[in-house]
């Protein structure tokens, strides 16, 4: 069952949690790698909702698009020394700024490449064509009426959970 535990979607399939350099054969032209730019698309949204890191008042949100004036939604894929599975989710609005998880919240984080706190460090899964976020303390990254949040999953196979990349360039 790795590390997901009872009832989390094994029977339809397990998530593949991707390591550098992994390609991703399910996206055309995207390759996991550090310094990856992708944009995160809610793949459960009714109207395309993007992850956005409002780097003015450092809260993690949800926006319309991908162009100006939403210059939070791109975000650099940068591992942890050490940790060819985990990954700082920096928001490109400003370099400082990782994405941070403090379950239900989501926010924007100084982020030290040298000292990589646990709340700012993500696992990054495939389930067949969506990726799925995970931070390291176990908390899922899910988006639910337009608001981002980070939590418990019962069933891997909502689309609250799933998300699609973007290619940001």
């Amino acid at each position: 069952m790795g590390d997901f535990g009872p009832g989390l979607g094994a029977e339809r399939g397990q998530p593949q949690l991707l390591r550098a350099p992994d390609p991703l054969p399910d996206w055309p032209g995207l390759a996991l790698r550090d310094g990856y730019h992708m944009a995160l698309r809610a793949a459960g949204a009714a109207t395309p909702l993007y992850l956005d890191g409002v780097f003015a008042n450092r809260r993690v949100t949800m926006a319309k698009g991908i162009q100006h004036p939403f210059l939070g939604t791109r975000w650099k894929c940068v591992m942890v020394p050490g940790q060819a599975d985990i990954w700082r989710l920096v928001c490109q609005n400003d370099d400082n700024y990782s994405l941070g998880a403090d379950a239900p919240g989501l926010g924007l984080e100084v982020a030290d490449p040298n000292h990589v706190l646990r709340p700012m460090q993500w696992l990054l899964y495939r389930l067949k064509d969506r990726l799925l976020v995970r931070s390291k303390d176990g908390d899922w990254l899910g988006c639910k009426r337009g608001t981002p949040f980070c939590g418990p999953v019962d069933d891997l196979t909502d689309p609250t959970y799933h998300w699609t990349p973007e290619r940001y360039w």
